[in-house]
């Protein structure tokens, strides 16, 4: 093809050469509609709107290419969002819950009058480099000795148990990822003598929910316990908070494992039996006051309906004795009693 256009500068610009032939019946209709005169006008017009079409085209192109990418963007950001989100719910939830494990247990100690000090680690890195696991430090005797404590509201948590293994003869829990990782790291990272994880009831693994309501990890040593939120059930971490700072207190040396779980559970058995008591107390003295509130209104109706046969009766007597009232002083009487 002979060449017959070239670009120039100085201004910008398009020249045509030379000699340039096209066979298109498209083409050939269109210039034919128009005069001669005017075949130069309409051909530098549908030159120019040609270009500026398919410059129009490669925009669009690239829209269209900047759309889906924009908008695969724009899901993986959403997905990304959705996790984020859902760990700062989590997050949020666990920090609510470390408040309420903090003051239940100082007001524990202080009516106790054991002068331990509660403090919550925030984000404070402890022993381990960049971890920061153990949420509570319960400082005991001056900070001698110290309980930690690791609130795990979450039902992603197993027992994960390294000691125990499963039916593939593989171990039945990453340590990292469960109530037995979580004593042990804490106990490291918060340089502690006894660890205790807390669940609540309400969002617990499938394996913790199996788990008594203390259970005591004597090779730590450590506890797990489990807590009612919902109902500002507390007491079996004060129990479990009891039974450590007094371990921490002896040496942990000093202690019978098999022994203090038999302990153990008789004492959240007994707590059950105390709290079932308590209610049935509630409800019973409910009950009473219930019933004293009917018998006082026996006796108002019992004393309203004395008088009235009273009354009544002086009228009989009368009637009797010929002094008879007028009818309506009669229904006047009768039907104001009646309406008291």
């Amino acid at each position: 093809m002979t060449k017959f256009i070239n670009l120039k500068t100085s201004p910008n610009r398009v020249e045509f050469t030379g000699d340039f032939l096209i066979e298109d019946e498209g083409l050939y209709e269109f210039f034919k509609q128009y005069g001669a005169g005017e075949y130069d006008h309409w051909f530098e017009r549908a030159l120019r709107l040609g270009a500026y079409a398919l410059e129009e085209e490669r925009i669009a192109a690239f829209l269209g290419r900047a759309e889906n990418e924009i908008d695969a963007g724009l899901e993986r950001l959403k997905v990304i969002y959705k996790m984020v989100h859902l760990k700062e719910k989590s997050a949020g939830k666990g920090a609510v819950a470390e408040v309420e494990l903090s003051d239940v247990l100082q007001r524990f100690i202080d009516d106790n009058g054991w002068g331990d000090e509660v403090t919550a680690t925030g984000d404070k890195v402890g022993s381990i480099a960049r971890r920061k696991v153990g949420d509570l430090v319960c400082s005991i005797n001056n900070g001698a000795v110290s309980v930690v404590i690791e609130s795990k509201m979450d039902a992603s948590v197993a027992v994960g148990d390294p000691t125990a293994l499963d039916e593939r003869n593989k171990k039945s829990g990453n340590p990292e990822k469960s109530a037995y990782g979580q004593n042990i790291t804490s106990l490291v990272n918060r340089d502690s003598q006894v660890a205790i994880s807390v669940f609540d009831k309400a969002s617990v693994s499938a394996s913790i929910r199996d788990l008594e309501d203390i259970t005591f990890q004597p090779e730590l040593p450590g506890f797990i316990v489990k807590v009612d939120r919902a109902r500002g059930d507390f007491a079996n971490i004060c129990l479990a908070y009891s039974i450590a700072r007094e371990m921490a207190l002896m040496g942990v040396e000093k202690i019978h494992g098999d022994h203090l779980n038999i302990v153990i559970k008789r004492l959240v058995r007994d707590l059950g039996v105390l709290a079932k008591t308590e209610t049935d107390l509630g409800k019973i003295e409910k009950a009473a006051k219930d019933t004293l509130t009917s018998v006082d209104s026996i006796r108002g109706a019992i004393t309203d309906t004395t008088s009235s046969l009273d009354s009544t009766s002086q009228i009989l007597k009368k009637v009797l004795a010929g002094d008879v009232p007028s009818l309506d002083e009669m229904r006047l009487y009768f039907n104001e009693k009646a309406d008291k």
